[in-house]
């Protein structure tokens, strides 16, 4: 990991050197990075806590936030709100179908995904009724497009359970998922696919997700 690390920030300082003539915020010495909620974004905490970008950036004032999911990242993007975001490849590839100006810039990370369920009643995903509730990060996620896959497999119907849905990030599923809400079904990623929190796992999908890196606009004119 320490080599991917130093690779990833070696190549982010490459590009912002190169590009920063080109944004006026980046002229600016500010530079916005946002991530997301999961393991899978472990690489990027490590690189935040030990401070590599800042050492290589030094004369940048480097902000970063969390936010719950790509949509939050596309329209703070849009909104040049902004500058860097990480996300999963569908969400990105739906954006860019639609016309956002985004482009990938690296890989980060790979993780598995899970739908788990708090509910001993729901033990695989023919259990499921139209009354149970299930979270996943957002429409178009690479969670909801699973879930589709698996739903046509199961009934022919990739849009059967569209109408359970509510959009949560990670930590705040698992939250609703414990709290004995509406909500009884979390289609998630580690560490909240850690076995005391649910009964079942309906699905774990050993085809593992990969994060990118991706920068807005103008970054690669």
């Amino acid at each position: 990991m320490k080599k991917g690390l130093i690779i990833l920030v070696i190549i982010l300082t490459l590009l912002l050197s190169s590009s920063c003539s080109k944004k006026e915020e980046i002229t600016s010495k500010d530079l916005i990075i946002a991530d997301q909620f999961g393991l899978a974004y472990a690489p990027v905490q490590i690189m935040k806590e030990k401070g590599y970008l800042n050492d290589e950036l030094k004369d940048y004032e480097i902000t970063w936030v969390k936010l719950g999911n790509a949509a939050a990242i596309r329209e703070a993007l849009i909104a040049d709100k902004l500058d860097v975001g990480f996300m999963g490849i569908p969400p990105f590839i739906i954006g860019a179908d639609k016309g956002t100006d985004w482009k990938i810039f690296s890989g980060l990370s790979r993780s598995p995904l899970g739908l788990v369920s708090s509910d001993e009643r729901i033990k695989t995903i023919n259990d499921i009724e139209e009354s149970d509730r299930i979270v996943l990060p957002q429409p178009g996620s690479i969670q909801h497009m699973l879930l589709k896959m698996a739903a046509e497999n199961s009934f022919n119907d990739s849009s059967i359970f569209d109408k359970q849905l509510i959009t949560m990030n990670h930590s705040d599923g698992m939250n609703a998922l414990l709290s004995e809400s509406d909500v009884n079904l979390h289609f998630t990623s580690p560490p909240y696919l850690i076995h005391k929190y649910f009964y079942h796992m309906l699905l774990l999908i050993k085809l593992q997700i990969h994060i990118i890196l991706l920068f807005f606009r103008n970054y690669f004119e």
